[in-house]
């Protein structure tokens, strides 16, 4: 049986402390000095529930309905503005079918059976209770009323959990690195409960650890070195939000080749080319023309042999020097004869 609690005084005015309840929360109501309590035939909402998934039915709670004697205080709070906010729910119950039903009220909390406001649904057996802050957990349940104003015990209770309004910051949004392979990290910072994931747009920048996450951590990567010349750039996509990753290209060096001296030749380059990237080992070989001869390196390259390797890592210069060759005429004057120039 459902019970209805009832004042044996403020009976010249019951429409103006019916009205001034509506308005005062729940933690007020407990100024109440005599009230009896009397059957009420009209049975509560059946069922309370939500259109939305994360509502969860609980047992029933039983908490009479009270009135208001004086709250004046709670009252002038109401008069105050309070911020406003963006999240929602729908209830809806199964309807009540007792001809004296007059309409229902929704209950609304923070705890659990205590309820801070309600709102009058008349006779829908659906409605939906805006401005619901951020990441807090909200208490519902559900009353029939008759004409009379006679309030039935509340229905069951329903849960629902305002998912927190998730904000995502990063302890840098870019990093530079070198043509050469490294790692890095980056810190996610954001609300405990709010989850995130973290995608890459290139294959050459990976993800080591932390690929997604709950509230704040610290992501993971690595960079494989880059072969090329130019530049390039990539992008860690985490919680919707661009982490930039930008690499050097590889460093292309000269190498310039010059020869001198009174002889002449050819210097080869394998491979060949004038131009190398950082690192690149090449092989120099020097070949005299005819009539000369190699004498040597200079520069870059040393010795007297006719080829030489190197590794280049910034503008080389090598010199490779040719002579002519020397050849010996000896001239002697036979007995009675003459020879100019003499010797050798």
């Amino acid at each position: 049986m459902f019970y209805f609690v009832s004042f044996h005084f403020f009976n010249f005015f019951p429409l103006l402390f019916s009205l001034l309840f509506s308005f005062v929360p729940k933690r007020c109501r407990s100024l109440v000095t005599s009230f009896d309590l009397q059957p009420l035939p009209i049975p509560l909402p059946s069922a309370l529930s939500t259109q939305d998934p994360a509502l969860s039915s609980q047992q029933p709670v039983t908490v009479f309905f009270t009135k208001l004697l004086s709250c004046l205080i709670a009252i002038l709070l109401f008069s105050i503005p309070f911020p406003s906010y963006s999240a929602q729910v729908t209830l809806q119950w199964d309807p009540n079918t007792e001809p004296e039903l007059a309409g229902y009220k929704v209950y609304v909390g923070i705890a659990s059976g205590d309820y801070e406001y309600f709102i009058d649904a008349g006779n829908r057996t659906t409605l939906t209770v805006p401005n619901l802050r951020d990441g807090e957990t909200y208490y519902f349940a559900a009353t029939s009323y008759d004409s009379s104003d006679f309030e039935s015990d509340f229905s069951n209770e329903v849960v629902f959990n305002v998912p927190a309004l998730c904000n995502y910051s990063f302890s840098s949004t870019s990093q530079s690195f070198d043509s050469s392979a490294g790692t890095g990290t980056v810190a996610v910072t954001t609300q405990s409960t709010c989850p995130w994931t973290v995608t890459s747009s290139a294959s050459w920048l990976m993800i080591t650890s932390n690929s997604s996450n709950t509230g704040n951590r610290t992501v993971y990567y690595s960079v494989l070195a880059n072969p090329d010349a130019s530049s390039r750039t990539g992008t860690l996509n985490i919680a919707g939000k661009a982490f930039t990753v930008t690499q050097e290209g590889i460093a292309s060096f000269n190498l310039t080749i010059n020869k001198s001296g009174t002889g002449a030749g050819t210097v080869s380059v394998t491979p060949p080319g004038t131009s190398y990237k950082a690192g690149t080992a090449v092989k120099l070989t020097a070949a005299p023309d005819a009539g000369s001869n190699f004498s040597g390196w200079t520069g870059a390259c040393t010795g007297i042999l006719p080829s030489c390797s190197l590794t280049i890592t910034s503008s080389t210069s090598v010199t490779a020097s040719f002579v002519l060759n020397k050849y010996t005429i000896t001239a002697n004057a036979g007995p009675n004869g003459s020879i100019s120039p003499q010797g050798s």
